[in-house]
């Protein structure tokens, strides 16, 4: 039976007519209803400060606040109450205006009370079913999220278990881990399980643009705050509103831009570059990061209060090497996910191919496994394997010979021409030559990314999202990498 009925209904009756009050408080059953009545609208809305009902019954021709002004009044301050309107006529522009408005039912006088009992139960019946829906639908959905969340190590599973916990709050969150292990994956989830998770998901690449450009980015602009500022742009924080907004590679930022995420963090409100009108925001923040941020601290990088603020929860995110066994499923996934998106039908990865992925250290965690394994499966003509040791090879820094060529025309296997337009084929080994080019000049330039950038003559951002598209991974770390 529906969970209200095995409690008492709570009831607010609205009529400017004290006789049908008094029917409606005299005739609902006692033992099923508890009743409160008002005679106006105005009434109704101090009652309902200090009475919760579960149905109202809403006359519509009042005198002062009507019933369709106080059915908008209570949608507006608690769309789960059911409301079912009551009128002398079933005129029909009247009806569409109630159930517009988000009336649940209509009852015309005169009526039989005992109908009015039937008319609530069914109302509360509906609710409580659709209900019933969104929570299978919001279980579902939770289950859908974990089906690429892949992986069995006890590392991982204490990261999913912290997940699951930090999500309930709505505290500030920092993701610490490598490059490529998945802080960005996390960051989503956190927020699809978050109460938040109707709002929006905007995230912010910290390291993509200049200073000078970022606090635009966040914060918004005014027209003519700079040069180029032709119209007024709302910033990445306003879009978040009611959200969650990422800052990945927050390590980055800098000093300036610092200064204004601390005071938004502690005000929730900022200006936006060339304003007077401060903006207020609710947004959650979550952040990432893959250096050493008190290393940064110590150095005067970082500001300490701001990494106070941006700490309230931390998950650290385990190294692929670190999660033994994860790589195998993870490897299978892979297969199967770009098997099927590029017609490659079903691939066996072969305990050979296993062996060399767990021996391998995995630099680029999870992404480069992942990168590794959409080649192998577009050139490597299933033979994984092969792919595989020439990967480790091509990190090892053999890949200047020939034969560790992984893009050389002459050695792609038939199978990759096969079903591909001339276009298809071409972008593909372009793309196996423009990763080739972009990595021999980083390491030319020490990885130091404004040079690679201007002797690559395209821009920073350009490099950036490069350098992730094709899982660039620099072999050492420099000081001057930026």
């Amino acid at each position: 039976m529906h969970e209200k009925l095995t409690s008492k209904i709570r009831v607010l009756c609205v009529d400017d007519d004290p006789n049908v009050t008094w029917i409606l408080s005299d005739g609902l059953n006692a033992e099923e209803f508890i009743v409160e009545t008002c005679n106006d609208g105005r009434a109704a809305v101090n009652k309902l400060s200090g009475f919760k009902p579960d149905v109202c019954l809403l006359d519509i021709k009042m005198p002062g606040m009507d019933g369709i002004q106080l059915l908008n009044y209570i949608k507006r301050q608690d769309p789960g109450i059911s409301v079912i309107m009551i009128s002398g006529h079933a005129d029909t522009p009247i009806v569409v205006q109630a159930v517009q408005g988000g009336a649940d039912d209509f009852i015309v006088k005169p009526f039989d009370v005992e109908m009015v009992e039937i008319c609530i139960q069914k109302v509360i019946e509906k609710k409580d079913l659709k209900q019933r829906v969104q929570r299978l639908e919001s279980e579902l959905a939770r289950q859908s999220l974990w089906e690429n969340f892949i992986g069995e190590s006890p590392a991982f599973l204490r990261v999913r278990e912290l997940i699951e916990q930090i999500s309930t709050t709505d505290l500030n969150v920092l993701i610490r881990g490598e490059s490529g292990t998945g802080k960005d994956i996390v960051a989503r989830m956190i927020h699809q399980l978050s109460d938040r998770a109707r709002g929006p998901f905007v995230k912010v690449n910290c390291a993509a643009l200049p200073p000078e450009l970022l606090e635009s980015e966040l914060f918004g602009h005014e027209r003519g705050a700079f040069t180029g500022a032709y119209r007024s742009k709302p910033g990445r924080f306003e879009l978040a509103n009611k959200g969650t907004i990422f800052l990945d590679e927050i390590g980055e930022m800098a000093a300036p831009v610092q200064a204004t995420l601390l005071q938004v963090l502690e005000h929730k409100e900022f200006f936006r570059v060339g304003g007077t009108q401060s903006v207020k925001v609710d947004v959650r923040l979550i952040t990432a990061t893959n250096i050493d941020i008190e290393k940064h601290i110590q150095e005067k990088k970082f500001r300490l209060d701001l990494f106070y603020r941006i700490n309230d929860l931390t998950v650290h995110m385990p190294a692929l090497r670190e999660r033994g066994d994860d790589m195998i499923l993870l490897a299978h996934h892979f297969l199967e996910k770009y098997g099927g998106k590029f017609g490659k039908g079903t691939i066996d990865l072969g305990q050979e191919a296993e062996r060399a992925l767990l021996q391998y250290h995995w630099p680029g965690n999870v992404r480069e496994l992942e990168s590794l394994i959409k080649r192998a499966v577009i050139f490597g003509g299933g033979e994984i394997l092969k792919h595989i040791e020439r990967h480790k090879d091509d990190r090892a820094g053999a890949s200047e010979s020939t034969d560790g060529d992984p893009f050389n025309p002459e050695e792609l296997p038939t199978s990759y021409f096969e079903n591909k337009t001339l276009k298809e084929i071409s972008e593909g080994i372009l793309s196996q030559i423009e990763r080739r080019a972009i990595k021999m000049c980083l390491d030319r330039q020490g990885w130091n990314r404004k040079k690679t950038a201007r002797d690559l003559g395209i821009s920073y951002r350009c490099l950036l999202y490069k350098i992730q598209q094709y899982d660039l991974q620099k072999d050492t770390v420099t000081a001057d990498s930026e």
